[in-house]
């Protein structure tokens, strides 16, 4: 029977692969997550308020292991919206932000700072 495929089934499937890599291979597999790392974080500095939070709630997600299919459910927004959302939305209404952050069990809290 096969295994579902999680998020954190596929991450612990991972890392036991690449626990089994060369130290070579594994050495330049960390380079380039680094590299990428550094690019994502380029790209955060970047984007607006609701691209970041989007990322922020995206990460909670995976880290919790749950998939899209499953935010859905508790949301009730369609699965193939989440995915834009996820990964092409620049804005986004606050009301849907809560949404996620709700089924994530996180609330969203705004903060306004006066400019100096």
């Amino acid at each position: 029977m096969a295994q579902e495929r999680t998020p954190k089934r596929l991450s612990e499937q991972a890392a036991r692969i690449i626990g089994r890599l060369p130290e070579r291979q594994r050495a330049a597999l960390d380079r380039a997550a680094a590299e990428v790392k550094g690019e994502l974080s380029e790209r955060i500095k970047k984007a607006g308020p609701s691209r970041v939070a989007l990322a922020k709630l995206k990460l909670a997600r995976l880290r919790e292991g749950l998939g899209l299919g499953e935010i859905a459910e508790k949301t009730g927004i369609d699965r193939g919206n989440l995915c834009k959302l996820e990964n092409n939305a620049e804005n986004v209404e606050l009301n849907t932000l809560a949404r996620l952050a709700d089924a994530l069990g996180y609330d969203v809290v705004v903060e306004l700072r006066k400019r100096p």
